[in-house]
């Protein structure tokens, strides 16, 4: 899965799971007030609402990588990338599968 679409899906989820606790808001208004007179409203917002929403975004990311991530052959072997054929003992700057400039 190609990393764009990796952080859209993770994004998404964000929201999804975000949008049930804007219920609660009306529960935790009067703390959120206080906070905000003490510490400024910007940094209320960035505690309360980017933190949390960026560390979900990030563990989701990161598990999406994890199990739908690229599937490159790691061996040790200096491949083309295009073909993934190995390099090993070419002469010339070019693959000699596919033609690619190395």
């Amino acid at each position: 899965m190609h990393w764009f679409w990796r952080m859209a899906l993770s994004m998404v989820v964000t929201c999804i799971l975000a949008s049930p606790f804007a219920v609660f808001v009306d529960d935790v208004f009067p703390v959120v007030m206080k906070l905000t007179r003490i510490i400024g409203q910007r940094t209320t917002v960035f505690i309360l609402g980017v933190i949390p929403s960026m560390v979900c975004s990030m563990s989701i990311y990161g598990l999406l990588t994890r199990y739908c991530g690229p599937e490159i052959p790691f061996d040790g072997e200096t491949r083309c990338r295009k073909c993934l054929y190995i390099l090993k003992g070419i002469t010339k700057p070019r693959c000699p599968e596919c033609g690619e400039r190395i």
